[in-house]
């Protein structure tokens, strides 16, 4: 079987699988069972079933981010929980006329 066929039919059935519940169970494996699924996705991509090699710490990461951001979403049933955005206008810096540059002063 082709090797895009292969990396395909792994993602579907194992990483899937795997990221199913990460977001909810993901932060509360312990050291050893996070090596025992690292270790396996080396092997995987050792036995060239993937293309490129996972870790949970990856997954773990990218499956936060694509949660927060469904979460986002006004119409996702979690976003009533977000608090209500705030528009911060960052204006740290006091410009003094008497102390602008010389070059900006003859444009």
């Amino acid at each position: 079987m082709p090797s895009n066929h292969l990396n395909t039919i792994f993602h579907v059935i194992i990483v899937s699988r795997i990221l199913y519940a990460f977001p909810a169970w993901g932060v509360f494996m312990s050291a050893a069972q996070s090596g025992r699924i690292d270790a396996f996705l080396k092997r995987s991509h050792k036995c060239g079933f993937s293309k490129e090699l996972l870790t949970v710490s990856e997954l773990l990461v990218e499956s936060g981010r694509v949660m927060f951001k469904k979460m986002k979403s006004p119409t996702h049933c979690l976003h009533m929980l977000l608090p209500p955005n705030k528009k911060l206008d960052y204006n740290l810096r006091i410009v003094n006329p008497m102390f602008t540059p010389v070059y900006l002063q003859y444009l």
